[in-house]
């Protein structure tokens, strides 16, 4: 099984869409309010592994096209702090080598979650850093899609290449 087919995936951002998401780009208020409903929609739970441990955290849900080098955002969903933690594997292991954070049992919930081993997880992310860096050498498009009308602020990057944001409908 690879890592596409398993419940519980990790999803590495592009370093040139780093912070440039729908949750930094709206006013605190209105994220309060798309959390809300995420919340409401995944009645309080985890939507990968059922968890209803608090906090429960809202996360995008973001395609890439890799060949027109468009992001898409998709929706929410609804994480536990450790599904939340696979999904952004990468910083996460950031904050464990700085001693933010005990890794072990975010690995150990991966390896539940998708009934595998710790070598899987291993593979599983190789593969992912590889996809990263290939996502990492082009430009992207940002397109917020029916979610465009909340986008307020502006993508403060650490790049000189110029931004370029959808903001229409989908």
């Amino acid at each position: 099984m690879n890592q596409h087919e398993r419940k519980l995936t990790i999803e590495l951002v592009p370093k040139p869409l780093w912070g440039n998401n729908l949750a930094h780009r709206m006013t605190r208020a209105n994220w309060g309010k798309v959390r809300l409903q995420a919340l409401e929609e995944y009645q309080n739970a985890c939507g990968i592994c059922g968890s209803e441990t608090k906090p429960l955290e809202c996360h995008e849900r973001w395609e890439y096209d890799d060949d027109q080098h468009i992001q898409k955002l998709r929706g929410f969903i609804v994480l536990c702090k450790n599904c939340h933690a696979i999904k952004h594997y990468g910083r996460t292991n950031l904050q464990a080598k700085a001693g933010r954070l005990q890794i072990q049992p975010i690995r150990e919930h991966y390896c539940r979650v998708n009934d595998c081993t710790e070598l899987d997880l291993h593979q599983d992310y190789s593969r992912a850093l590889v996809e990263w860096s290939r996502r990492n050498k082009v430009d992207w498009t940002t397109d917020f899609g029916k979610y465009a009308p909340l986008v307020v602020l502006p993508h403060i990057r650490d790049s000189n290449r110029p931004e370029r944001v959808v903001l229409q409908e989908m």
